[in-house]
């Protein structure tokens, strides 16, 4: 247990190091920038497989009430040690939810499903248990980052191991079997290798195409369950007025005119008690 606990530090810790930080960001930017049109306040989130809740953290900051889910009970020490009691947190596996249907407004799988053989069911949970909505956090195997890391080179050892890279299209097929009806919409980011991913002008360049080109190493499912009206503020144009000078004369006989109207009278003796 001693092992897995500092297995789960080390795994978060990652996201301290420059390279993590760096990718952190620019998922987050992906995530915040693909769920602008979904509401947040008093709107629920699961996140099925949390893990040390670096996600599940954002989910709470976008104004989300956030509950977190993990197999790892190690995982889930770390999660509970970084959002205290801002946070739900549930043992259990994502292909296997232990709530209700329609239990959350919306539900978010980041990064979950290359763990797994089938994802048809953990995504199916996700479905069920949803009301509004799901995102889907995947790596794709259509990029740079898939061809430093996600090949079987004799290096590659750890959790490297365990990834099941698939193509953006399989989790966009997927999804639209298993919903027909619900809008879809994608976006993906880290578009250069690895050693790319540092904070300086030509790395950021580098890294910043458009979200709909399918060729970044981090990618962003998003499926509506219902239908999704975006409001976009719109700038109020005013004509300026300036402030014309009222002289006391004025100001007498405006509220000798509003206290006229008020006793519904034709005439009217204003004595400054009146007024007042």
């Amino acid at each position: 247990m001693r092992d897995r606990h500092q297995a789960a530090w080390q795994y978060d810790q990652w996201y301290d190091t420059p390279r993590g930080a760096f990718a952190l960001t620019l998922e987050t930017r992906l995530l915040q920038s693909m769920l602008s049109a979904w509401p947040r306040r008093g709107h629920s989130l699961l996140e099925a497989g949390c893990g040390t809740g670096r996600f599940l953290e954002f989910f709470w900051e976008c104004g989300f009430d956030v509950t977190g889910l993990d197999r790892s009970p190690a995982m889930l020490e770390v999660c509970r040690q970084r959002l205290g009691p801002r946070a739900d947190l549930h043992t259990g596996a994502a292909d296997l939810l232990p709530f209700e249907d329609n239990s959350f407004d919306y539900v978010a799988l980041i990064t979950v499903l290359e763990f797994l053989r089938d994802p048809t069911a953990a995504l199916s949970e996700a479905l069920r248990v949803a009301a509004k909505g799901v995102v889907v956090g995947f790596l794709n195997r259509w990029s740079l980052h898939y061809l430093c890391k996600g090949l079987p080179w004799p290096a590659r050892t750890g959790i490297l191991r365990r990834i099941r890279w698939r193509p953006w299209w399989k989790y966009y097929a997927l999804a639209r079997s298993l919903r027909p009806e619900g809008g879809l919409d994608i976006g993906t980011t880290l578009f250069g290798p690895p050693w790319t991913w540092r904070s300086n002008a030509l790395c950021r360049w580098c890294n910043s195409v458009p979200r709909f080109l399918p060729i970044g190493g981090f990618g962003v499912l998003r499926i509506d369950l219902e239908p999704v009206t975006p409001y976009t503020p719109l700038a109020l144009r005013l004509e300026k007025v300036g402030l014309k000078k009222i002289s006391p004369a004025a100001a007498l006989e405006h509220a000798r005119q509003r206290l006229l109207h008020e006793d519904g009278g034709d005439t009217i003796h204003t004595t400054p008690e009146k007024l007042v």
